[in-house]
């Protein structure tokens, strides 16, 4: 199990996977929430609508699925 918390997952290492891997991650064309409880935990928005950036910190108003969990 990875000792990373949910908010070094989301700010760092997600958004340079994804970025790595743009144009496939476009084709699922989805907005996720995820929404994670716990003293590391936060809100973050997944969205593979879009050419690049994909991960913001916050909620979204457009999910599609919003998953929430503890860290």
């Amino acid at each position: 199990m990875s000792d990373q918390t949910a908010t070094q997952i989301f700010n760092e290492e997600l958004p340079t996977k994804l970025a790595n891997n743009a144009d496939s991650v476009k084709k699922v064309d989805a907005i996720y929430q995820f929404n994670i409880d716990g003293d590391n935990g936060g809100t973050w928005t997944v969205d593979l609508t879009k050419d690049g950036d994909f991960v913001s910190e916050g909620a979204s108003d457009d999910a599609d699925c919003t998953v929430t969990m503890k860290e």
